[in-house]
């Protein structure tokens, strides 16, 4: 143990050396705990020789460590706000806990809330020890080492230790003594597999250390070890008898050890209705934030220092060179402070009463992200002037919308997640310049215009995107004023093209209109698959036009100059789609074994590949009839067949899903090391 607590302590302290005496290691917990625990070693470097005070080494170190901590009250603030997190999980438990019927959650409660991982384990995850009878042989586990520590340790509460043994049988004497020690392990483990699990339980997060720990007990249910440590001196008696039960013991545990590793074996690879959801494509959302990154790299100078959300200033220092006034490290007072001060942003606070925040920080530059620019749950402890709840103010008086109607504000990038805005100088701000309409188009002309000029061949799609931003923060007028402008300065632009037709047909279900939004799309850019694909489909299941898909994808046989070929297009799912015109219509089986074959060993997990299995394949059954489940949990986790299509936050795959039309990122991971 001294080893141990050495071993720890001497890494923290050259972790502190490294970093330079971070308050927030000396002040850490385990440094604590550690320091604890050497102090009762060097107090009492031997354990009791009485059995019934195993318990008071530990209970010596806890009230220590208590003290300690009392002590470093004053300055040790790294963990202050997991009181409030744990009153709030009470609290929802037991309302009157605390005799408080009814209390706020504080500000750093619901910060933590608003991310699942710190709410109450969900019932489906518990659920899945359930179907791999997990807690069935961890319960066994239990039981057996469990009594093994009540036959062992506690039946010999108030006898002298083990040191003092008066046995003349050297071999029983010294089975005693390991069986003490490996009981008392056993119940060790069984107080922490508890304690890790109940915190789980109030923190889904904390499932990843709890649940090791029971796949321990489950793993050992039935193993040899706790079984001989059971029963004690009976597994090295010399008598028939008692060598009869042992083997029966072990023949028995072994033999069940061997039934649960059969029965186990029968389900993999999956469990149940795990097949269908992981051998399937994905989509990846992140498109305008991938955007949004190389913008600011090219366009915000190194020195400038940055105000965003937590989570996305620790993005801002890990992919761009930029500074960042929100430091993503929760763990100290005045950092959570500073996280209260500067969240006023997602209130009612003006945005002359935010510049001046802006300028206490020498910040010039503020993020503003679309999905929290509504009501939100981030209500200010020490601000509570500024909050705003849903149903008691209007939309349009969140600092939001009110920071980009303001003139104080220049407005220079937006996409459909996130606006980049800058604080004008006094003296730029027009005197006498009042405060605009969101839902006006003047406010949004300059950014627009400029946009225009710097990037001409994205900026209807992006707009496009930003007013489907707006329909899901539920302001139509905001969002059709924004579509409207991009349909104006949309005719050249491809992604627009395919974002209006993609509305019309899957948003308002006016699939008749969308046609011609998807051939100008693909006349654009007609060696976009993704483009071509949503244009055969429409052709094929809303216009029944075969005439126009025999002229579109006859000449794709083959590659001819800059026309590439189905194949050469390099879309799995396009090749999947056409395979069956091509057998259908095309009536070349050929070309569509080809097509299909492609779909099949590039993309195996796609959604069409699944859908045409039948139509296309030899036994004319399902791919998971036909191939079994080994084969799709090969696709999965040997070949890594599964495939993420990029797409915007709001879901539209126009700007982002084809690879060629992509800017080259100019943002890098390594970015953290210039900090």
């Amino acid at each position: 143990m001294t080893e141990v607590v050495n071993s720890h302590l001497i890494s923290c302290a050259g972790a502190a050396f490294l970093l330079f005496g971070n308050e927030l290691l000396v002040h850490h917990l385990l440094v604590t705990q550690c320091v604890a625990i050497k102090a009762v070693l060097f107090w009492k470097p031997l354990p009791s020789r009485w059995r019934l005070l195993f318990w008071v080494d530990g209970a010596i170190a806890v009230s220590l460590f208590l003290f300690f901590r009392l002590l470093q009250m004053p300055f040790a603030t790294a963990d202050t706000h997991v009181w409030e997190l744990y009153s709030d999980k009470m609290r929802t438990l037991f309302p009157s806990y605390l005799a408080q019927v009814h209390r706020e959650p504080t500000f750093n409660t619901r910060l933590y809330n608003a991310v699942s991982v710190f709410d109450f384990i969900s019932w489906q995850t518990i659920q899945v020890g359930m179907k791999t009878k997990v807690y069935h042989a961890a319960a066994f586990a239990l039981f057996v080492q469990g009594s093994a520590f009540v036959w062992q340790v506690l039946s010999g509460a108030g006898k002298a230790g083990l040191e003092g043994s008066k046995e003349s049988d050297t071999v029983i004497a010294t089975v005693e003594r390991d069986g003490y020690a490996q009981s008392f392990l056993y119940g060790v483990l069984i107080v922490q597999t508890s304690l890790w699990l109940l915190l789980g339980c109030f923190i889904s997060r904390l499932k990843c250390i709890g649940v090791p720990f029971l796949l321990v007990l489950a793993a050992t249910a039935m193993a040899p070890k706790p079984i001989e440590t059971l029963i004690g001196k009976v597994s090295s008696s010399r008598s028939v008898s008692a060598r009869a039960l042992r083997w029966l013991l072990l023949a028995t545990a072994c033999v069940a050890q061997l039934g649960q590793l059969a029965w186990l074996g029968r389900k993999l690879p999956f469990l149940p209705g795990s097949a269908e959801k992981m051998h399937g494509d994905k989509s990846w959302p992140d498109g305008d934030r991938g955007e949004f990154f190389n913008w600011m790299v090219k366009n915000i100078p190194e020195d400038e220092i940055i105000i965003a959300s937590m989570v996305l200033s620790a993005e801002l220092r890990l992919t761009t060179p930029l500074r960042v006034v929100i430091h993503p490290q929760f763990e100290a007072q005045h950092l959570r402070d500073r996280v209260q001060e500067l969240y006023q942003f997602y209130q009612c606070t003006t945005p002359a009463s935010f510049a001046k925040t802006m300028r206490k920080y020498n910040s010039s530059y503020i993020i503003l992200e679309f999905k929290r620019c509504n009501f939100g749950p981030f209500l200010l402890d020490e601000y509570p002037k500024v909050n705003c709840k849903e149903g008691e103010r209007p939309w349009k008086d969140l600092f939001c919308p009110r920071a980009l109607a303001s003139p104080l504000f220049e407005k220079l990038f937006a996409n459909a997640e996130f606006a980049v805005l800058r604080l004008l100088p006094k003296n730029e701000v027009p005197k006498g310049a009042q405060a605009g309409n969101v839902e006006d188009l003047s406010i949004w002309q300059p950014m627009l215009q400029r946009c225009l000029k710097e990037e001409p061949e994205a900026c209807a799609s992006r707009t496009a995107d930003l007013a489907a931003a707006f329909r899901k923060l539920g302001q139509p007028k905001v969002a059709q004023m924004l579509l409207n402008w991009a349909e104006q300065h949309g005719s050249t632009d491809a992604a627009f093209q395919f974002i209006m037709g993609h509305r019309l047909d899957y948003d308002l279900e006016q699939s008749d209109k969308a046609g011609e939004y998807y051939r100008r799309a693909h006349e654009l850019e007609p060696n976009n698959p993704v483009f071509l694909r949503e244009y055969v489909m429409w052709l094929d299941l809303v216009a029944h036009d075969n005439q126009t898909l025999y002229n579109i994808l006859g000449p794709r046989r083959y590659t001819h100059g800059k026309r590439l070929s189905l194949l050469d297009m390099g879309s799995a799912n396009l090749a999947c789609e056409a395979s069956v015109t091509a057998r259908e219509l095309f009536q070349d089986t050929d070309w569509s074994q080809e097509l299909w074959s492609f779909a099949k060993d590039e993309a195996p997990c796609d959604t069409c590949v699944s859908n045409n299995w039948p139509l296309l394949s030899q036994n004319k059954t399902g791919m998971k009839e036909d191939l079994g489940e080994w084969a799709l949990f090969l696709n999965v986790f040997w070949h890594r067949k599964v495939k993420s299509t990029l797409v915007s936050s709001t879901g539209n795959a126009g700007r982002h899903a084809h690879a060629g039309r992509r800017p080259q990122r100019i943002w890098s991971l390594k970015s953290i090391f210039n900090h």
